[in-house]
């Protein structure tokens, strides 16, 4: 999770599926699947990331600290139930990038027609 930023930054969580290493910008969030799914709590801090984002302190640039970041509850359902929630995130989030995905192509035709309109007019074209 990003510690620090004035932007978006702060707050912001992912997964990741590779080794690597962090600074003090950054809280690594070590998950057991045993325990907990790691995408339900990614999902989770996805949720509260404006209530993260306000608990930060400090003077010059808000941020994060490491309790802060442990203050943090999460819910704790059995393993199984957590598994059916990410389940079920993961179908209602497809559904919603491919509506996005619909609104982009949209919005790209509704600008390539606005230009067309837009040439024709300054073309003398319009009818």
């Amino acid at each position: 999770m990003a510690m620090i930023g004035e932007g978006k930054t702060r707050g912001q969580a992912a997964i990741l599926k590779i080794e690597s290493s962090h600074n003090q910008n950054t809280a690594a969030i070590r998950v057991d699947d045993k325990v907990y799914k790691s995408q339900l709590l990614y999902f989770y801090l996805v949720f509260k990331y404006e209530d993260n984002r306000r608990v930060g302190s400090g003077n010059n640039q808000k941020a994060l600290n490491k309790e802060r970041i442990k203050s943090i509850l999460i819910p704790l359902p059995s393993i199984n139930e957590q598994q059916l929630i990410v389940d079920e995130l993961e179908s209602k989030l497809t559904i919603c990038d491919k509506i996005e995905e619909t609104i982009n192509q949209s919005l790209q035709q509704a600008e390539t027609l606005r230009q067309s309109i837009l040439k024709q007019a300054f073309e003398g074209k319009l009818a």
